[in-house]
Formats: structure tokens, C-alpha cells, sequence
């Protein structure tokens, strides 16, 4: 309850003193009595009354006050003098609880102008910056610093003997159930990622649409395509939903696709783009950036080996995406449809590892000249499933295959 509130719930109130006072030297009320008093007690208290009154009767035995005041109103001013001390302490309280609801409140500001002083609403108190969203995946590297002697520096490293040789210029593997790393090398050094940039793309266009979004072929798009670019094979003018976009998206690598996603999502390439750039933060990532949504090598876009087996963690952590990711072809039918008008497609899975390597479901290889291959490789065996990532190789799914050996192989932590 708030204090004028209080004061409201004081001031309705009749104290004590006031009540008492104006009844207790009075006969009973019998206004709403027709019969006499038929008891012994009632004419006493009645007696008392006339006996303890200045009163006096005349001949018609009516009571006639006596010229002084009765006594009964000497008492009442003597107890509301009695009680003035405390109602002056009971407004100074009140006051003193308005004044500190006041000053929480606001602030005085003196104006030079004028002799009053002007109460001004206090500004809110100025927030310190929020923190950097806390990763909700993050890899723990302690078993493997302990394995190296307490250094992870650009040396491969692993947690048992017997490390595999890599062709990879940077390369990650980690356990995705126990968020621990197996393995590094030059795990955190930004570089190209060519078509493992495609993940973010399809994961924020999960996120953001329903699959069944009709999404139209600019011609823009088709016009721009480089000639040597991975495609889904889309026509100016064809309208199809998101789902069928994705399968052209992580299984053809259609970067003709991704272009349509990131422009048909929102109608805003630029706001599509940003979102990818939201999760990397969301995410608590330091050395990813994107700038297109296909991977095409731009010096504004790169990523660290680690950075990307967080962000493909997070992805799979999506049902559709890991289903789509784990297919080896897929079919799309034509279609005349009002609204949904479209060729025929066939997506067919550029991992090889999905089908040849047991236990593997996903998730995307990728190449360009600056990246050269790369490639984000999750498999599944025994109960435990593992991801591992090689940036800048020659030989991408040799690498992915033994760094995923190395790890099965190694104890989980």
C-alpha cells in the first residue's frame, strides 16, 4: 500500500477518542424501544446518569441542563487535547513517508528564473551494458589441454597417440554429447569457408519461415549467377516452398538457392544476412562472419574451424535440418499449381560420407578458390556422436574419415 493510500485509510477512519467520547455519558438509546425499562439495571444506569449530572428537574419533571456545561463536555475537550500531540506525530510521519517516496521519485532542479524550486521526473538510471549472451554450446578443451601440457597452440593435437595426419590447413573434431574436443589444429584461425556457410543460411531460414513458403525465382538471381557455380537449376519466374529450396540448398549445393532464400524470406537480402550474423553472436563466436548466404569468398566473410562446429551443432539440434542434411537424394516433382508453379529437381547429397562412412548423417562439404575444401562431417556410432571440420584441404573427405576414426577410438571423457 502506498503512503497516500495509508493517509487515505487514517483519514476514513474514526479513532477511539472520538467514538468513545460522545457515548459514554449517555443514557441508553431507546429511540428505537417502545416499552419501559423492566429491569432493575436499566432505571440504575439511568439513576447513576441523573445522579452524576448537574441537571435539575422542574415541576413537569422535564430535565432542564444547568447553566453550567455538564461535565461530560469538560472530559471531551480535555481528551481531544490529550490526543493533538499525537495526531501532530502521526501527519509528521506521513509527511516524512511522502517526502522519501518523492525524493525516489525525483529530483528538485532549481530554475535560475525563478525563486521556486521546480520538481523534475529523475531519468532513468543508466543500465550498464548488457553482457555477451552466454554460449549455449560451447566445447570444453580442458582433457585435451591436459594431454598437450597445458598448450593448445597451431600444432595438431589430440587426446591419445596416434594422431592422424591431415592434409587440412585448420581442423576441429569434438564429441557433440559430451561438448568436449578431441582434437585441434589451428582450431580458432579465421579462414574461407565456401558452402559450410550454407548451414547458417538454411538453419536461419528454418527458423524465420514455415517450410511451406512460396518463395519466387527473381531473375535477378538466375541473371547473376557466376557460370561455374553449384546450382539447384531454378528459372526466373518458378515458385516453390521453402522446403523444396532447402533440399536444392544442402544437397546440390544450389547457390542459385541459397540466393532465393536469403532474397524471398524477408524481401531483404541485407536483413537475411544480418540474422546470420545475430546467431554468431548469440552463439558467443569471435572469429565468424558472413557476408553473401552461399560462401562465395568475399574478404568480409570467414570462419575458424571451432566456430563452425558450434554453429553446426546448433543446427542439428533442428529435426528438419539434420533430416535434410542426412538425405542422399530427393526428388521434387513438378508442379502447375496455382501459386507453385516449378520444374522437376532431383538434389542429389554432394557428401560422399553420407552412405559410405557408417553412421554418418550429415552435413556439408563446400569449395572455392580461396577456401579450397572444406567440409563439416557429423557421424553417429556405438552411442556417441562426434562432428569433425577441416578447412583449407586437399582432400577433405580423407581427412573428415580419419579424424572421425581417430576419434571413435578415443575414450569418452
Amino acid at each position: 500500500m502506498s503512503a497516500d493510500d495509508q493517509l487515505q485509510g487514517v483519514d476514513g477512519r474514526r479513532s477511539p477518542a472520538e467514538s468513545g467520547t460522545r457515548g459514554r455519558h449517555r443514557p441508553p438509546d431507546r429511540s428505537d424501544d417502545h416499552t419501559a425499562p423492566d429491569t432493575d439495571s436499566d432505571w440504575e444506569h439511568q439513576e447513576e446518569w441523573l445522579a452524576s449530572s448537574d441537571a435539575v428537574v422542574d415541576t413537569v419533571g422535564d430535565l432542564v441542563p444547568a447553566p453550567t456545561p455538564p461535565p461530560a463536555r469538560r472530559r471531551r475537550r480535555t481528551e481531544w487535547w490529550l490526543l493533538a500531540p499525537l495526531a501532530l506525530a502521526l501527519i509528521a510521519i506521513f509527511q516524512l513517508v511522502l517526502a522519501q517516496r518523492g525524493h525516489r521519485d525525483a529530483v528538485v532542479v532549481l530554475d535560475t528564473n525563478s525563486d521556486a524550486a521546480v520538481a523534475q521526473p529523475t531519468a532513468a538510471a543508466t543500465a550498464s551494458p548488457a553482457p555477451l549472451p552466454t554460449p549455449s554450446i560451447r566445447y570444453s578443451a580442458n582433457r585435451l589441454a591436459q594431454a598437450a601440457g597445458g598448450s593448445l597452440g597451431a600444432a595438431p593435437i589430440g587426446i591419445i597417440p596416434g594422431i592422424p595426419a591431415l592434409d587440412a590447413q585448420a581442423a576441429v573434431l569434438v564429441d557433440m554429447d559430451r561438448r568436449e574436443v578431441l582434437y585441434v589444429k589451428n582450431h580458432h584461425l579465421p579462414r574461407a569457408m565456401a558452402s559450410t556457410a550454407k548451414i547458417v543460411t538454411a538453419i536461419v531460414a528454418l527458423e524465420h519461415a514455415p517450410l511451406s513458403t512460396i518463395i519466387a525465382v527473381d531473375a535477378t538471381v538466375v541473371a547473376e549467377m557466376r557460370p561455374d557455380a553449384n546450382r539447384m537449376g531454378l528459372q526466373a519466374g518458378e515458385r516453390l516452398t521453402l522446403e523444396a529450396l532447402l533440399y536444392g540448398l544442402m544437397l546440390d549445393s544450389g547457390n542459385d538457392a541459397a540466393e532465393v532464400i536469403a532474397r524471398g524470406v524477408f524481401g531483404d537480402r541485407a536483413r537475411f544476412i544480418r540474422l546470420m550474423n545475430d546467431l554468431v553472436t548469440k552463439l558467443g563466436l569471435q572469429n565468424t562472419h558472413f557476408a553473401n548466404p552461399s560462401g562465395f569468398d568475399d574478404p568480409a566473410q570467414h570462419a575458424s574451424a571451432y566456430d563452425l562446429a558450434v554453429l553446426a551443432t546448433y543446427a542439428l539440434q533442428n529435426p528438419t535440418f539434420r533430416e535434410i542434411v542426412g538425405t542422399r537424394r530427393k526428388v521434387i516433382h513438378a508442379s502447375s499449381e496455382a501459386g507453385r508453379t516449378h520444374g522437376w529437381f532431383g538434389p542429389t547429397n554432394l557428401n560422399r560420407l553420407i552412405g559410405s562412412y557408417p553412421g554418418a548423417f550429415g552435413v556439408k562439404p563446400g569449395w572455392t578458390g580461396d577456401a579450397g575444401y572444406t567440409l563439416v562431417a557429423a557421424a553417429e556410432r556405438g552411442g556417441r556422436s562426434l562432428l569433425a571440420v577441416v578447412l583449407g584441404s586437399r582432400n577433405h573427405f580423407t581427412d573428415a574419415e580419419r579424424l572421425l576414426n581417430y576419434g571413435f577410438a578415443t575414450p569418452a571423457g
